[in-house]
């Protein structure tokens, strides 16, 4: 009897255990959504962005048309989640709100979130778009903003631009392509944000490449020059082919075609009827549109020469030779730069323009001089120098041990252990010392340091630091008062 209890028992406790398995089989995984709310009643114009932070495919988010973001269970797990809600406050600031929040996702599918930490507010600037749509049969191939702090610029592949406003200001956008004909253009447009993030834009001035034909031929006849025969063109200045370029025809006369707004001059040259060199040089100006205005009548440029240095131009310094001349110039363009056998340098203009000359050389004494001239070319190829800045190596001496007695009596000697100066290379200064004196030589106009260290008549060990300055002409000065450690 016992025993048949005793079965009947185990079997309902087995049958008990599989109705618990299959109860628990039951809690199978379904979809669940769920919902944060966003809701800010400080901001308007609100804009809500949520994106998955933490580990992906347990959730996805969404946003929906009241700004509240979907949580839609994929899988059991936990991730994070963060949303971004933009907008306005009612002084027309613009903030930027982002929070981040824990997310569960439990094994039938349902959702638990939880804030993480607090919100974080900042003021930011509102970013917006405008778009640039060019005319029918017209189509943007480039785009620049000069000062893209203010906005951003983008070439879409329809052949429209895109201006994205990224800080308040005004800045200038230069959107190039072709036109119906296809023709280049440019279009300038003067672009302004203001605070909020609104773009704002009128019409834009449209250039197109435009040519002016030169008759050099003429013109020279115009200036007493017969026979004029034309041999090249050049666009004065550096850069300036952004502006025109210029190229010679068979007949002898000159086309030039605008590029950018802007002025420059294009210099023809070419022979007289005695064989001389001379060139015509023309003033050009171009407009917005592109229209190409020659200023009156060219000036006639010759190549002119002149001497340096000559005999006022370095008082105090007799018997100068050159050693060597540095020519800023570097391609000769505006100015050649060759030394003479009597040991000056001879200047030779061949376009209208500035230059730097310099002059290394020594005196009568053996002494290492340096003259630098700021050289001018004019239009009509005269040679113009101003004075030099002359440079002579100068020397000065740090005694340590003058300064140190006057702070502490006591000290009746230093002896110097090691010096050393910032200016590594010497180009500023050079430097040598004994065991009581420090000599500098000046090299070039600057400003370093020099630190000296050695052993009091104490035995203190003391560091000091100098700070010393070369002058234009050479000149040494060390600041009396150094720094004592």
């Amino acid at each position: 009897m016992r025993k048949r209890i005793l079965l009947i028992t185990a079997i309902f406790l087995s049958a008990l255990l599989v109705g618990c398995s299959n109860l628990f089989n039951d809690l199978s995984f379904s979809t669940h959504r769920q919902a944060i709310e966003t809701a800010d009643e400080s901001l308007t114009e609100t804009k809500v962005d949520a994106s998955v932070e933490g580990e992906g495919g347990i959730v996805t988010v969404s946003v929906d048309g009241s700004g509240r973001v979907i949580l839609t269970s994929v899988r059991d797990g936990k991730t994070a989640v963060k949303v971004t809600v933009k907008g306005y406050d009612k002084d027309g600031a613009f903030w930027t709100t982002t929070s981040t929040y824990e997310v569960t996702v439990g094994k039938d599918g349902s959702i638990w979130y939880g804030k993480k930490g607090d919100s974080v507010s900042e003021m930011t600037f509102p970013e917006k778009e405008e778009r640039l749509e060019p005319d029918e049969g017209e189509i943007f191939t480039e785009a620049k903003s000069n000062d893209e702090s203010v906005v951003a610029v983008k070439v879409n592949e329809d052949g429209s631009v895109t201006l994205t406003s990224l800080g308040e200001g005004s800045a200038t956008v230069t959107v190039r392509g072709r036109d119906a004909n296809g023709d280049d253009v440019t279009l300038t447009y003067t672009v302004t944000v203001a605070a909020n993030g609104e773009i704002d834009y009128g019409e834009p001035v449209v250039f197109k490449n435009q040519s002016k034909t030169l008759n050099p031929k003429s013109d020279a006849g115009e200036k007493g020059i017969t026979g004029f025969a034309v041999s090249g063109v050049t666009v004065s200045g550096e850069g300036d082919s952004n502006i025109v370029t210029a190229e010679t025809k068979s007949d002898g006369t000159v086309t030039i075609v605008s590029q950018g707004a802007g002025s420059t001059k294009v210099m023809v040259n070419g022979s007289d009827s005695n064989g001389d060199t001379v060139s015509l040089v023309y003033s050009v100006t171009v407009a917005g549109d592109g229209t190409v205005t020659v200023d009156g009548t060219p000036t006639v440029f010759r190549n002119a020469s002149l001497t340096l240095p000559r005999d006022d131009d370095a008082a105090g310094i007799t018997g100068f030779k050159i050693s060597d001349i540095t020519n800023s110039d570097s391609d000769g363009k505006i100015l050649t730069a060759e030394k003479t056998s009597d040991g000056k340098a001879k200047i030779t203009s061949q376009e209208p323009g500035e230059a730097t000359i310099t002059l290394t050389g020594s005196d009568s004494n053996g002494d290492s001089v340096t003259m630098t001239y700021t050289v001018t070319v004019a239009n009509d190829g005269t040679v113009t120098a101003e004075k030099p800045v002359v440079f002579k190596n100068a020397s000065e001496k740090i005694n340590p041990k003058d300064y140190l007695s006057k702070l502490d009596s006591s000290v009746t000697s230093f002896t110097i252990t090691e010096a050393t100066c910032a200016d590594s290379e010497g180009k500023i200064i050079t430097m040598t010392n004994d065991e009581s004196t420090v000599t500098l030589t000046s090299q070039g106009a600057g400003s370093t340091t020099i630190t000296v260290k050695g052993t009091d008549s104490n035995g203190d060990t003391v560091t000091l630091t100098y700070s010393v300055t070369v002058a234009g002409d050479g000149t040494v000065t060390v600041d009396g008062t150094p720094t004592v450690f």
